[in-house]
């Protein structure tokens, strides 16, 4: 599973930054410390990560 695909749905789309937000939201640890940097920079962390890897399916590393 690649980090863009939060939904472990095997596929990266719109739905994963919802599902970020909402464990962000819920003070999961993933995602509250996402990129190594706690609070609203994992957010930017994760944004980043995501729209580098583009929308797609997940392929096998």
């Amino acid at each position: 599973m690649r980090a863009a695909d939060w939904c472990g749905d095997a596929w990266v789309g719109i739905e994963d930054i919802f599902c970020f937000l909402q464990d962000w939201f819920m003070d999961e640890p993933a995602a509250c410390q996402f990129g190594g940097t706690p609070g609203v920079a994992a957010i930017y962390a994760y944004l980043a990560h995501w729209f580098a890897f583009g929308v797609g399916p997940c392929e096998e590393e």
